[in-house]
């Protein structure tokens, strides 16, 4: 439950940060549409920033359904218990 509870944490981290990571997106594809010197590399950070960024969101998402399925099982296998109990 703990894990579950710093993984929401981390996922509300990742929230606040969706701004910021769109404005320096914006602020690149800016540079590049007034042929900055650094136009390329610009566009390849830009990429290589939004693959990264796309990759943190699969792969957080994807913990945190594991942790959610662990604690439903966790949940399950104390309900079962509690119901085999005597009395």
């Amino acid at each position: 439950m703990r894990k579950l509870q710093k993984h929401q944490a981390f996922e509300a981290e990742i929230v606040a940060n969706t701004d910021r990571i769109k404005a320096v997106k914006q602020i690149g594809e800016d540079l590049i549409e007034r042929r900055h010197d650094s136009a390329p590399v610009i566009g390849h950070r830009i990429n290589d920033l939004m693959r990264k960024w796309d990759q943190l969101l699969k792969e957080s998402n994807n913990r945190g359904k594991g942790l959610e399925e662990a604690r439903d099982i966790l949940r399950f296998n104390e309900e079962v218990e509690r119901r085999q109990r005597p009395g």
